[in-house]
């Protein structure tokens, strides 16, 4: 296993937390970036980030009020910091990023940067379910469907993917597997998940 974070976060591999608002997911998530974006040393003396640009979907907090000064206040490199806040499609039109729809162009952007010798060493999505477009989140195969992919795009990229989920309202039998909303397929897809 290659480590973004040694025994925490891995390389090459999707990683997810989950909690309820207000605990600190995406705010540990831009820790991440802002290490990653420096090559930071890690708390409690366990290494050190390796260097690389950072890729962040984000559509809930503000880039400009929240995100960014997140960013600076955790001491980012921002030039490394590439925030994806939509998809242009067509003339003067947006939409947001769907993960079913844009892993081509995504993937295309990943060859692109390390072709350019500055690969891009983790991308965060927060929170994952804005992101999976049409897909019915509690069905299994819908979400193996377009996880499955990014699981491989990791491999191949060698890069973290990190992606901040919503528990579900009820934790069903109150067991750790069912602490992310819609179906089980989030965690299956996952190499760890950390509650918050």
């Amino acid at each position: 296993i290659r480590w973004l974070w040694r025994n925490r976060f891995s390389i090459g591999k999707v990683s997810m937390m989950t909690g309820d608002p207000g605990l600190g997911k995406s705010q540990v998530s831009l820790m991440l970036a802002a290490k990653v974006s420096t090559g930071g040393a890690w708390p409690n003396h366990e290494g050190s980030a390796p260097v690389g640009n950072v890729l962040i979907l984000c559509c809930e907090d503000d880039v400009s009020d929240t995100v960014g000064p997140r960013l600076v206040a955790a001491g980012a490199n921002m030039e490394r910091i590439y925030i994806a806040e939509a998809m242009r499609e067509g003339e003067g039109k947006e939409r947001m990023f769907n993960m079913a729809a844009d892993i081509e162009q995504l993937d295309k952007l990943m060859t692109n940067a390390t072709d350019e010798g500055d690969p891009i060493k983790l991308i965060i999505i927060d929170p994952i379910s804005a992101y999976m477009g049409d897909v019915n989140t509690d069905k299994q195969s819908e979400v193996r469907a377009v996880l499955g992919p990014y699981k491989a795009l990791a491999e191949k990229h060698g890069v973290a993917i990190v992606a901040v989920a919503h528990p579900p309202k009820n934790v069903p039998s109150g067991k750790a597997v069912n602490a992310i909303g819609g179906s089980g397929a989030f965690v299956g897809a996952a190499r760890a998940v950390w509650i918050f």
